[in-house]
């Protein structure tokens, strides 16, 4: 996977159990974790597109490499958007 810590990677997994409430609660730590990491990467790329070496070429690599993800991550988001507004109909929230 990735060099996450141990307890993250319980997290991704906490949603087995049967205590709703836990499950909801170690299913927001996950997006949050999520966020933060997403936030990081932003900001990375955010610096490297402001850089005074990046050129043409640098700049098509960047986007090349930032473009699949973006529109992964747009994708998912939207699925995820779509489920959740889903199960609250279903559970009545």
């Amino acid at each position: 996977m990735s060099d996450r810590d141990p307890e993250d990677s319980l997290l991704a997994i906490a949603a087995n159990g049967e205590d709703l409430p836990q499950q909801v609660e170690a299913v927001e730590r996950e997006l949050r974790l999520a966020h933060a990491k997403l936030d990081q990467i932003l900001c990375s790329v955010e610096s490297l597109a402001r850089s005074p070496a990046m050129d043409d070429n640098l700049g098509a690599m960047l986007r090349e490499a930032v473009e699949p993800a973006a529109e992964a991550i747009h994708a998912g988001a939207e699925l995820l958007l779509e489920r959740v507004s889903g199960s609250r109909s279903a559970v009545g929230w």
